[in-house]
């Protein structure tokens, strides 16, 4: 009888051991996972150190000008980036929950960590979009300012060709400048159009 209860208090000891492991395993499963999920934060949080330093630039530049929309497309790239990122880090957390091999506790943290992440994505996706548009506009008031200017030219020239005798030489001149900006103008309507 003594011998049957030194050994049930063994199995217990045993089994109290196996059960430390098996939590031991889980904390070091834990770690590794916390670990790959820093590294998809890291990541990100480079992109974010572009966005960041492009929107301060674009504060100190003009909205209408080349700097201003080659800043936007920085942006741009860091946002696809974050979002590359974060497909990745849906993909190993979808890993995981299918893998199965992670105590209940972690798989809920993890379900959480996919729906806040599907959550970013979208947000994400609305900002890509939003600042493609903001470049769509910058570049209509560039064209808008330079359409300005070119028409006051046209105008400008058209006055001063008043003020000048038909068929001396500076009309002459003055009207093949004058065409040469209404060229000019619709060159830059048609580029506008194309682009």
């Amino acid at each position: 009888l003594a011998a049957i209860d030194q050994a049930k208090s063994e199995l217990l000891k045993i089994n109290s051991d196996v059960a430390a492991v098996d939590d031991y395993i889980n904390e070091l499963k834990m770690k590794v996972i916390n670990s790959d999920l820093s590294a998809f934060q890291n990541t990100r949080q480079q992109f974010q150190h572009t966005l960041d330093f492009e929107s301060a630039k674009q504060e100190a530049i003009s909205k209408t000008g080349t700097a201003y929309r080659a800043s936007i497309d920085k942006q741009i790239s860091a946002m696809n980036g974050q979002q590359a990122t974060n497909q990745n880090e849906m993909k190993y957390l979808e890993g995981l929950i299918k893998n199965g091999n992670l105590s209940a506790i972690a798989m809920t943290e993890m379900k959480e960590k996919v729906i806040a992440l599907k959550t970013e994505m979208l947000r994400l996706g609305s900002a890509i979009q939003n600042t493609n548009f903001e470049k769509i506009q910058s570049k209509m008031a560039a064209y808008d300012e330079n359409y300005d200017n070119l028409e006051y030219l046209v105008d400008l020239s058209s006055e001063y060709l008043n003020t000048l005798k038909e068929g001396s030489p500076e009309y002459k001149k003055k009207k093949k400048n004058r065409i040469a900006i209404m060229e000019k103008q619709q060159r830059a309507t048609r580029n506008n159009i194309n682009t």
